[in-house]
């Protein structure tokens, strides 16, 4: 699940960390790019977000917004809200749709004070995240690209279908 995770991390990495690689990458007078401080502010997001996916969350079960600390180092933090705005009391539904053989989509269709805190959340967040923390862990981490009026939830997972549904009955 650690590498799985990583992989994740590493595809949002490009849109939660946009303003590391432009403003670390230098420009040179003929116009070519010095390579070298752009991989080292991809080893360095990597390796952050590694650490930031693989490590125990002391949080309860539930959604919680992830928002990017930008830092004058270049060094930006990705730093997870001590509370959820969404729990299981939030939920009114969970199915697993299969998507192919081993791993589905999982979606959620909140109650009106869920989709409520939804809304709100998501409209005011954009370019940040919601990561899902079951267990201590997060086992998924979405980019917030839009509000989100009617109260549906989606992503797929990276887990196979029977561990998928283990996690999700945690959050019912």
């Amino acid at each position: 699940m650690k590498y799985t995770l990583l992989i994740v991390g590493i595809l949002t990495s490009n849109i939660l960390f946009s303003q590391n690689t432009s403003e670390i990458v230098d420009v040179i007078p003929d116009g070519e790019i010095k390579e070298e401080q752009n991989i080292e502010a991809q080893k360095y997001i990597a390796e952050y977000l590694n650490n930031f996916f693989s490590k125990k969350h002391e949080r309860i079960n539930g959604f919680y917004l992830v928002i990017e600390q930008k830092k004058q180092n270049n060094r930006n933090t990705l730093e997870i809200e001590n509370i959820p705005f969404l729990t299981s009391k939030d939920i009114k539904d969970i199915m697993l749709i299969k998507n192919g053989d081993k791993y589905p989509t999982v979606s959620f269709q909140f109650n009106n004070t869920g989709t409520s805190k939804l809304q709100k959340a998501t409209s005011k967040n954009f370019g940040n995240g919601i990561a899902i923390i079951i267990d201590k862990e997060i086992i998924t981490m979405s980019m917030i690209s839009s509000d989100i009026q009617d109260g549906k939830f989606e992503y797929n997972s990276v887990l196979p279908y029977s561990e998928t549904e283990i996690l999700i009955k945690k959050l019912k």
